[in-house]
C-alpha cells in the first residue's frame, strides 16, 4: 500500500495555509483498514488541521488520527476488500 503526493499548491487565508494537493494511491490490491499515513511533512507544513477531498472510485476522504481513510457515503470507513488500485485522490489541505 502507498500512496503518493504531488506538489502542494499553497493559498494563504490569514494565518492559515490552504494546500491543494493532488495524491495517488498505488499497488492496492485491497483497501487497507485503517487508512494511510499522513505527515505535516508529506504536504510541506507544520500541522495538519484537516482534509477534505474525494477519491476517484467516489469515496470519501476522512481525516482522522493523522491518516487519510475512504468511506462510503455514510462515511463509515470501507472494507478492507475494497479495490482502490491505481485510484487518484484531489485533497485540500489544511494547515499552517
Amino acid at each position: 500500500m502507498s500512496i503518493s503526493f504531488s506538489a502542494p499548491q499553497r493559498f494563504k487565508a490569514g494565518n492559515v495555509f490552504i494546500n491543494m494537493v493532488r495524491a495517488t494511491v498505488s499497488s492496492d490490491d485491497k483497501y487497507a483498514t485503517g487508512g494511510y499515513a499522513i505527515t505535516p511533512k508529506d504536504v510541506g507544513l507544520d500541522q495538519i488541521i484537516g482534509i477534505l477531498g474525494v477519491f476517484s472510485t467516489g469515496h470519501v476522504v476522512v481525516y482522522a488520527d493523522n491518516k487519510i481513510k475512504a468511506c462510503d457515503g455514510a462515511a463509515e470507513e470501507t472494507s478492507e476488500s475494497t479495490n482502490l488500485r491505481n485510484a487518484t485522490a484531489d485533497l485540500v489541505v489544511l494547515g499552517r
